[in-house]
C-alpha cells in the first residue's frame, strides 16, 4: 500500500507567497534588446503574448488566497503575511522594466530592514 502525498498547495505546510507581475503577457521580452530597437507597434506584434487569464480567480479556484494589489505598501503587506497566497500586481508592458526595478527594490527593503 502506497501512502498518498498531498499535491495541492493548500494541503501542504508551505508558507509560500507567490507574486505575479501581470502585464498581460510578454513583458519579459521588454528586457531584451529588441525592446529598444524596434518600433513599439512592431515590438508588440512580435513579442506581446496576451494570456487573458484571471490569475486571482485561477488561484482561488485551487483554494489559495489571492488578491490584486496596486501599491508598494500592499506588496509589502502581502510578502509579510503568512502564506500560501498569490499576489497579483498589474503592470503596463511598456513600463515593465522600470516597474520591475521598483518592485524588486520594495521587496529587498521589506526583507532587509535597516540595511538599505
Amino acid at each position: 500500500s502506497r501512502q498518498q502525498r498531498a499535491v495541492a498547495l493548500t494541503e501542504r505546510a508551505a508558507d509560500l507567497r507567490i507574486i505575479v507581475i501581470d502585464n498581460g503577457g510578454g513583458g519579459i521580452f521588454s528586457f531584451l534588446p529588441p525592446a529598444t530597437t524596434l518600433a513599439p507597434e512592431q515590438f508588440e506584434l512580435l513579442f506581446g503574448t496576451p494570456h487573458r487569464t484571471d490569475i486571482v480567480a485561477l488561484a482561488q479556484s485551487h483554494g489559495v488566497r489571492a488578491t490584486t494589489v496596486s501599491s508598494v505598501e500592499a506588496v509589502i503587506s502581502a510578502v509579510t503575511s503568512s502564506g500560501p497566497s498569490v499576489t497579483r500586481i498589474v503592470t503596463d508592458r511598456a513600463d515593465n522594466v522600470t516597474t520591475h526595478a521598483t518592485l524588486n527594490r520594495a521587496v529587498h527593503v521589506a526583507l532587509n530592514p535597516g540595511v538599505c
